[in-house]
């Protein structure tokens, strides 16, 4: 499995989206994402976050097999952590996952300060 950890910006936008997925990865593939907003802002982010996985569980994107989102506990002072777990057919998909208005919206809000990706393929 491989880890990226990324400093600003957090959310890409850019032509190469898909750059640090390296080709040793097989398709479909894994992405869990860590992400962490501001403080006090988790009541901010999860309805865009909500936004993305809308349109990932719809004909927007079809490429998208698996998204599931979940939000650390307030009363243990992580309101502010998502986890989001992903499975993409291919690259390509990933990469539509990337221009869909509702992922720009997040990638632009400014609300994340770190974001960690790791990457794998499934195994039985």
């Amino acid at each position: 499995m491989g880890r990226t950890t990324s400093n600003p910006p957090l959310l890409t936008t850019s032509p190469s989206l898909t750059s640090y997925l390296s080709p040793s990865y097989n398709e479909p593939f894994i992405q869990l994402a860590l992400l962490t907003v501001k403080e006090d802002q988790g009541d901010l982010a999860q309805p865009l976050l909500s936004k993305v996985r809308q349109c990932a569980e719809s004909d927007q994107e079809p490429g998208c097999l698996t998204f599931r989102t979940s939000r650390g506990s307030k009363e243990e002072g992580k309101g502010d952590e998502f986890m989001v777990y992903e499975e993409y057919a291919s690259r390509e998909a990933l990469t539509v996952h990337r221009g869909l208005e509702a992922f720009l919206a997040l990638a632009n809000s400014g609300l994340i300060i770190k974001k960690e990706l790791i990457l794998g393929n499934e195994f039985k």
